[in-house]
C-alpha cells in the first residue's frame, strides 16, 4: 500500500473507514462472490495514492488532504455501484474529491494558502548540476500558470500532474470529450504565451548587457609618437 500509507494511525478515518469495511465483509463473505466490502477494499488499495496526491496538491496541509480523502472514499462506499460502474474508477473519485475540496475551501477561508500548495515538492534531479535549471524552469512555468484562470489552471494540473486523458478528464467533469479537447489546446496555448510574456523582460536585459564583440570598439591612440614620426624627427 505504500509507506505513505503505512504511517497513519488506527484511528485515522480512512483507515478506521475501511477496517470496519472489511470486518463486515469477513462476516459476510459469499463463496464465490466478491463482497461489497471486498470490492470497496480493492478500489481503495488500487486508488488511494493517487487520491491522496491529488488532493495534497489542492490543500493547504496534509491534515487537510486527508480529511479530503477520507470524506471521498465514505462517498465511495455509499455509492459503490456508481464508482464501480464507472469507465475510469480513479476519475470518478477526483470529482468526488473536487467537490469536498470545494466544500473544504468555503468552510476554512484558506485559498491563498491552497495557491501556494498546488504542487508537491520535486524530489532532487539525479544531476546536482542541474537543479538551478530544473528549479528556475519549474518556478517559470509556476508563475506563468498562476496567471491563467482557474478553470486553465484545473485542467492543465490533470494532464501534467493527475496524467489524465481528455477522456478520463471528460469523465472528471461530466462534458464531452471533444470539449475538453478544444479546452486544453487553448489553455496550453495561454499557458505558452505567458511563459513568453515573461521570458521577454529578461531576454532584454541579456541583450543590454551582452559584451561587445570589439568590431565597433572606439580605441584610443598610442601614448607617444608613432614608429612614422620617430623616423622623420631623425
Amino acid at each position: 500500500m505504500g509507506c505513505h500509507r503505512c504511517t497513519y494511525a488506527e484511528h485515522h478515518p480512512v483507515r478506521r473507514l475501511v477496517g470496519s469495511i472489511e470486518r463486515r465483509g469477513a462476516v459476510t463473505e459469499d463463496q464465490g462472490t466478491p463482497t461489497a466490502a471486498e470490492r470497496f477494499t480493492d478500489l481503495y488499495r488500487s486508488t488511494y495514492t493517487d487520491v491522496l496526491a491529488y488532493a495534497l496538491r489542492r490543500t493547504a496541509t496534509p491534515h487537510d488532504a486527508e480529511d479530503v480523502v477520507a470524506a471521498t472514499y465514505l462517498t465511495a462506499w455509499r455509492r459503490l455501484d456508481d464508482v464501480l460502474d464507472a469507465t475510469v474508477p480513479v476519475a470518478w473519485l477526483y470529482r468526488v474529491a473536487a467537490g469536498h475540496l470545494a466544500n473544504q475551501r468555503r468552510g476554512s477561508g484558506r485559498l491563498a494558502a491552497f495557491r501556494h500548495r498546488l504542487f508537491p515538492v520535486p524530489p532532487p534531479p539525479p544531476d546536482p548540476a542541474d537543479a538551478p535549471v530544473a528549479a528556475e524552469n519549474r518556478a517559470s512555468v509556476l508563475r506563468a500558470l498562476a496567471t491563467l484562470s482557474a478553470a486553465d489552471q484545473e485542467l492543465l494540473r490533470l494532464v501534467a500532474f493527475e496524467e489524465l486523458s481528455p477522456t478520463e478528464i471528460a469523465e472528471v467533469w461530466g462534458v464531452p470529450s471533444r470539449l475538453v479537447r478544444v479546452r486544453l489546446h487553448r489553455a496550453r496555448r495561454r499557458l505558452q504565451a505567458a511563459l513568453e510574456r515573461r521570458a521577454e523582460p529578461s531576454t532584454r536585459r541579456r541583450l543590454k548587457r551582452k559584451p561587445s564583440d570589439g568590431h565597433n570598439e572606439m580605441r584610443e591612440p598610442p601614448e607617444g609618437p608613432s614608429p612614422d614620426q620617430q623616423g622623420r624627427e631623425r
